[in-house]
């Protein structure tokens, strides 16, 4: 299994220091995590030029760097290794609720799930070509250098693609720990529906104590 992890410069410390060495300490392959660090190009520029550089094939776990995973993270991944599409391992409690989980009948169900989805490369490679051939429709989200959740959300929309929105959550929203959110200020805390490790909180608290 295959690890993506979306990072600005900003929050690199605390992916490189804690992020990473959890999901090895979980039972990742180290060799299969990739950090994707945006140099001041903007969120939209980092998530694009990341995935053109993906392969053509095979499934990608995809986590921002604001995340805390869950102790089952590995494990649940594993288990959904045979689902042949899209997994959504966050869904914010801003938006959604218990009934939300489970498998999706209708595209537009799918949770903005970017903290952690997985996504299949065949997918993101058919979303860059749609996304080339439609961007004068998204002119203005293009322009504002966000909005890649969004966007893909549009693209799947047309799409006939497994979804699975996954229950617990394997990853809670920690940007208000990490300094607040970079991209929407003024936005609530869009922490998870249900998180079930208090654990990974204490292990996290542990790792800023030693800083």
């Amino acid at each position: 299994m295959n690890i993506l992890i979306h990072a600005c410069e900003q929050r690199e410390e605390y992916v490189r220091g804690f992020l990473i060495p959890e999901l090895i300490r979980q039972g990742w392959d180290k060799d299969k995590i990739v950090l994707w660090v945006d140099h001041g190009r903007g969120n939209l520029q980092a998530y694009l030029g990341s995935y053109a550089a993906l392969p053509d094939t095979g499934d990608w776990w995809h986590l921002e760097d604001d995340v805390l995973p869950d102790g089952r993270f590995f494990k649940y991944a594993q288990g959904l290794s045979h689902f042949p599409g899209i997994v959504c391992g966050f869904g914010a409690g801003l938006y959604y609720g218990l009934r939300d989980f489970g498998y999706v009948q209708d595209p537009s169900e799918i949770f903005y799930s970017f903290p952690c989805i997985r996504i299949p490369c065949e997918v993101i490679k058919s979303f860059l070509r749609w996304l080339d051939q439609v961007k004068s429709r998204f002119k203005r989200t293009i322009n504002s250098g966000a909005g890649i959740d969004y966007l893909f959300r549009e693209y799947i929309k047309t799409q006939d693609v497994p979804i699975f929105n996954f229950k617990p959550c394997l990853v809670e929203h920690i940007d208000d720990i990490l300094g607040g959110s970079l991209v929407n200020p003024d936005r609530g805390q869009a922490k998870a529906v249900i998180f079930e490790d208090p654990g990974a909180l204490a292990r996290l608290q542990g790792w800023k104590g030693g800083q």
